[in-house]
């Protein structure tokens, strides 16, 4: 018997199971809720901390909605391009990553080491979950992203420069399967 999701989720902070419980708790048409949905009743200590980006292929990824967690951390991104925000190495990955979870449907846990401004690294762990919307040519993931307590300081004077490496990924099985 594998893994269950939730024992992959706890791997990372309480917040990502609480976010994973709070997707998991909506409803949803092919085991995938809608954005709308999702907004409807997030829970407002996790919002800050939740990305939604939109998918056009697995290599072009854009920033839909930026909670005020992240915006702090990266700078405010809301309606740019999300390719700015890793490194060659771990864009591919993250975007693929992402884009496969929209058309499989599932979802996945991963770590992200993080780099600063000022050369700071940071691991933070996310979960990744899509979602449907009604753009068209477009694909949508909510991503909960853990800001860590050492990475505090780094809204006041330091900011998160890129995203070094993108590892320990771990497929959610949401009702569809898992790629292979």
């Amino acid at each position: 018997m594998g893994v269950s999701n939730t024992e992959k989720i706890k791997k990372h902070d309480d917040a990502c199971a609480a976010f994973w419980a709070y997707w998991n708790s909506l409803p949803k048409t092919n085991h995938v809720p809608h954005l709308s949905a999702y907004l409807d009743s997030v829970p407002p200590d996790l919002q800050p901390n939740v990305v939604i980006m939109d998918l056009r292929s697995d290599d072009d990824m854009s920033i839909r909605l930026m909670g005020t967690t992240i915006a702090a951390a990266v700078g405010e991104m809301t309606g740019l391009s999300a390719n700015t925000l890793y490194n060659e190495q771990s864009r591919a990955s993250a975007i693929g990553h992402a884009w496969q979870a929209t058309q499989h449907p599932c979802g996945y846990v991963a770590k992200r080491t993080l780099r600063s401004a000022r050369g700071q690294l940071i691991v933070s762990g996310g979960v990744v979950l899509p979602v449907r919307t009604e753009t068209p040519g477009s694909k949508s993931v909510v991503s909960y992203n853990e800001i860590p307590p050492e990475s505090a300081g780094l809204v006041s004077d330091d900011q998160i420069e890129i995203v070094q490496e993108f590892s320990d990924y771990d497929w959610l099985d949401i009702g569809a399967g898992v790629p292979q």
